[in-house]
């Protein structure tokens, strides 16, 4: 058993170390701060028991005495247990607390460092905190503080000249800029608050000391002090989801591709497994139909997985013509060594018509999930064409855990591509979604859900456009 203190950065996924993913990845058991975006909550393997264990202002769910005591108790439990922190776990994140105490026990403590807001938040600013011409000093201090007497002596802070950078300080703010203002410094030295670091909703504030007690700003936020902050060159962009939370549902084990296109436009992305899918065992009948038609990703894994049992491959396909629906299986396929003849660029029951009847099919053997896609082997049937189902994989609700649930209800809307995830979710709430397709749309309204926007075409890429659309209404 090993408890990993892993520092997840300022926010942004893509400062994460490789090493913290691969342990919030594997983890059997995660302890998760406030600061931690919900990209990275989306990494924590989806079978770990979560424990939200942050301290928002006034409002902590366990004390820090019970926080290490918690630790203790879950690495008795589990062989791997991520403690995540906000920045870096020993740049006034009481990683130092954490290990001492677990070490006392007698229990095995790794320190994961990661980028601190410290650092992170000035430059994604555009501020060099240190800057030859300037700045040869740097000072970084906490401005929440134990009692009510100052463990920071801000007066010498105001004497020095060198660049200040402060955490934590927002509730505190009109106390310090007092005391450095009464230590010598300029009551016009320029100040800037970073909001939401390296975020989608990154804000930056530019004021004077002076101000800096009236200036309207709310946590998290990094406040730099001096005269560095007059060489800020601005670089960082909103882009076209800044400020949008979205939730991203996906099967467990299945990468979102949809999820990385929304990080990449600038939303926060919360992926959930709300479902998995469970191959159904049984044979692969002889096929007699003049083509096989799949209609997932999924439903190629169940094939194979099921060919593979009887010590078959593709080669029993032999004579056969191959069908996907979709882009991504036919890449699928492809990957997996299979030979197609065709895809369905359009993901649905008259895409599907189309392309068989274009190809002259007479018969078609359909390699189907339980639950839905009827509707393709009901169109398929009144035009004419004969149809062997294959039901080869059902999708079953998978618990979510509670930590995930609340962040769920924070997003400002969930991305559904499918109506297994809708009714797994509806146990929570009713929510706001842009579907898909119409018969996703359908599922949602079935179950009282807000639908904001539907894709025009059954693509992810077309789902991408839609929540773009939605978004800047």
């Amino acid at each position: 058993m090993t408890v990993f203190l892993v520092g997840a950065g300022p926010g942004s996924l893509d400062l994460l170390t490789v090493k913290a993913r691969d342990l919030i990845q594997k983890a059997d058991c995660a302890l998760v701060d406030a600061l931690a975006s919900d990209d990275i909550v989306s990494l924590i393997n989806p079978n770990a028991e979560i424990i939200d264990v942050g301290k928002n202002p006034k409002k902590h769910r366990y004390s820090q005495d019970e926080i290490n005591e918690l630790l203790v108790e879950k690495a008795k439990q589990y062989e791997c247990i991520v403690r995540i922190k906000g920045g870096d776990p020993f740049i006034f994140g009481r990683g130092g607390e954490e290990q001492f105490y677990l070490t006392s026990k007698g229990i095995k403590c790794e320190v994961v460092p990661g980028i601190s807001s410290a650092f992170a938040a000035p430059a994604y600013a555009g501020i060099p905190v240190t800057h030859r011409d300037v700045a040869p000093i740097l000072t970084v201090a906490t401005g929440h503080e134990q009692g009510e007497v100052d463990q920071v002596d801000w007066l010498a802070l105001g004497a020095s000249n060198s660049p200040l950078i402060i955490l934590m300080g927002v509730a505190n703010r009109a106390h310090i800029s007092s005391k450095l203002m009464e230590g010598g410094r300029s009551p016009l030295e320029p100040v800037a608050v970073i909001t939401n670091a390296t975020r989608e909703n990154q804000q930056v504030k530019i004021t004077y000391l002076e101000e800096l007690a009236d200036l309207e700003i709310v946590s998290p936020s990094v406040i730099v002090v001096g005269e560095i902050v007059e060489k800020q060159v601005p670089w960082f962009e909103p882009k076209a989801l800044s400020g949008c939370r979205v939730v991203v549902a996906r099967p467990i084990g299945r990468t979102s591709v949809l999820g990385a296109m929304l990080r990449e436009a600038g939303a926060s992305v919360l992926e959930v497994s709300p479902t998995i899918c469970q191959t159904i065992e049984k044979p692969v009948p002889k096929i007699e139909q003049d083509c096989v038609l799949f209609t997932s990703t999924q439903g190629v894994d169940s094939f194979l997985e099921n060919l593979h049992r009887e010590g078959k491959d593709w080669r029993y396909l032999y004579g056969k013509k191959i069908f996907a629906i979709g882009k991504a299986t036919g890449a699928h396929l492809t990957e997996h060594g299979c030979n197609i003849e065709a895809i369905a660029h359009e993901s649905n029951s008259r895409g599907c018509v189309k392309l068989v009847k274009e190809q002259g099919m007479k018969s078609v053997f359909l390699v189907r999930p339980k639950e839905s896609r009827e509707v393709i082997a009901s169109e398929l049937k009144v035009s004419g064409i004969e149809v062997k189902e294959y039901i080869v994989y059902e999708t079953v609700a998978h618990p979510i855990n509670e930590v995930v649930q609340r962040r769920i209800n924070e997003a400002n809307f969930i991305v559904c591509a499918a109506g297994s995830t809708i009714r797994a979710l509806s146990e929570f709430g009713k929510f706001s979604c842009v579907t898909i397709r119409a018969e996703t749309t359908k599922v949602a309204r079935e179950y009282g859900w807000n639908v904001l926007g539907q894709a025009n075409e059954t693509s992810i890429t077309s789902l991408y456009e839609s929540v773009v659309e939605v978004w800047g209404k």
